[in-house]
């Protein structure tokens, strides 16, 4: 009733008006809100998930939404529903039609432009030259469209060098070429009929461009939704290889704490991805003599991963050198010399000699070896250090003997520990991590690895080994009294 008698108070020729400019402006407004809808939710689709961002899903959003946008400008009905000047409705019609073209040349660069990469770069160039160029001379002379009759020219230029290169030799055979070429021609041959017509060198209707756009935007959707659905399913075969790498690589690592007597070795080892280039191992030489080895590769992922793997066969064949540590680090940089590429390895090798109360220790530019002096309360430090591993042939490394005590304990570690860094950009550092040491001396070393972690999760506002920058290897080891030293399995 409220509409009705709205109705009857509007005169009767603005009425009329009304619903011919409605009828008019009818088949723009209906392509204009799909198309923007269509391009608004391609555009958010691109940001979720962010580890499948495909270039091509954003410049499909991008070109849809502008040509929604542009259509909805192009209108009589949008303007006047707003209290912006129809002088600006016009800027931003033509602004939309310089740039438009933008986006399309980002989209086909990532699906057939391969072959055509750099005349396709050069077009890409050049667009956004002349879009550029456009709009600042549009603005300078206050006029709109003062350079549409340039435009038109390079759309149909446009358009007929992209039906050449769709249909030139030699396109790669991929799935999404039959929907593009389908798509185009329809667009091109509706395009070019609007170009010509609003050049006046034709006569037809000017208002068909966005039928064939609308059709073209289909069949883009298919090759979106089926790269989008590639994409996914080699996701999930790389999620899976990454699984099997990480159980290959958790099997290379010591099922179980070697068993001592009077020693407790406990193990944190924490990747910061799928797999990890941290590494530890033990070689158990008899006469209660065990040797730690811990390494950490530069770098994350696979390729580090693989180093790591590769350290695990070195130190195999390093058992007869168990108890010189400096010879277990010349063998080992010996083997992994040329083959590292660019990647480097930090390690550090520790011989215990149980019975006589001795240790021997030398690294290869890693973390200092910490032993907390439970006579002396306080914290050693042993910084001695060689070159990294694999960086040159003949490198010799050097012993560092020292002794040990009962209730002493002795920590190892990688760089992921010391380099944890806070949200000011702070490590954590050797000072917090030996007032750990010495905070958490007379607890277990179950419950020292433990509490360490808690305070690098609090301190990296990451919780427990969970988002952390670096892979964390944690060997600390404790002098116990005859049978008190359990069996302690490892934890990952």
């Amino acid at each position: 009733m409220v509409a009705m008698d709205l109705a009857r108070t509007v005169p009767e020729p603005l009425a009329q008006w009304v619903k011919e400019m409605l009828r008019a402006d009818a088949p723009a407004l209906v392509f204009g809100v799909i198309l923007t809808a269509i391009g608004l939710s391609a555009t958010v689709l691109y940001f979720f998930p962010r580890k499948t961002r495909d270039v091509v899903v954003i410049s499909f959003g991008l070109f849809t939404l502008l040509y929604g946008i542009g259509l909805l400008a192009e209108t009589q009905t949008i303007p006047m529903l707003t209290d912006i000047s129809p002088t600006v409705w016009a800027h931003l019609t033509f602004a939309v039609a310089y740039v438009i073209p933008v986006p399309f040349l980002i989209f086909f660069l990532h699906t057939i432009g391969h072959g055509w990469h750099q005349l396709a770069l050069w077009a890409f160039r050049l667009q956004v030259g002349l879009a550029s160029l456009a709009i600042i001379v549009d603005l300078v002379h206050g006029v709109p469209g003062k350079m549409a009759f340039a435009n038109h020219i390079l759309a149909i230029f446009a358009f007929l060098a992209f039906l050449f290169l769709l249909f030139a030799p030699g396109q790669p055979s991929i799935p999404e070429l039959r929907s593009l070429r389908i798509g185009f021609v329809i667009f091109a041959a509706f395009g070019i009929e609007t170009s010509l017509a609003s050049l006046g060198l034709v006569r037809g209707p000017t208002h068909l461009e966005p039928i064939g756009l609308f059709v073209f935007v289909l069949c883009l959707g298919t090759v979106v939704a089926h790269r989008a659905f590639r994409n996914q399913e080699h996701l999930g075969a790389l999620r899976e290889e990454l699984e099997i790498a990480r159980r290959i690589q958790l099997a290379i690592l010591p099922g179980h704490m070697p068993h001592i007597e009077e020693l407790e070795v406990t193990t944190r080892y924490l990747p910061s991805s799928a797999v990890a280039g941290d590494f530890y191992d033990f070689l158990i030489t008899g006469d209660r003599c065990l040797g730690i080895l811990i390494a950490d590769v530069s770098g994350h992922g696979v390729p580090a991963a693989l180093l790591a793997s590769m350290i695990k066969v070195a130190i195999s064949t390093q058992a007869q050198h168990a108890g010189d540590p400096a010879a277990v680090l010349s063998g080992l940089n010996r083997i992994l010399y040329g083959k590292l590429q660019e990647q480097f390895v930090t390690a550090s090798y520790l011989f215990l000699d149980v019975p006589r109360r001795k240790a021997l220790y030398a690294s290869a530019g890693h973390p200092a070896l910490l032993l907390w002096r439970d006579k002396e309360k306080r914290v050693s430090e042993y910084d001695e250090t060689g070159l990294v591993l694999g960086v040159s042939p003949d490198v010799q490394y050097a012993n560092t003997e020292f002794r040990v005590e009962i209730e002493d304990r002795i920590v190892l570690c990688t760089d992921g520990v010391l380099e944890a860094m806070n949200k000011h950009d702070e490590l954590f550092g050797r000072q917090r991590l030996k007032q750990s040491i010495k905070d958490d001396a007379h607890v277990s070393g179950d419950r020292f690895c433990d509490a360490l972690l808690g305070k690098l999760g609090a301190w990296t506002g990451s919780g427990r080994g969970q988002g952390q920058a670096d892979d964390v290897t944690l060997i600390v080891v404790d002098f116990k009294r005859t049978g008190d030293s359990p069996e302690t399995p490892t934890r990952v």
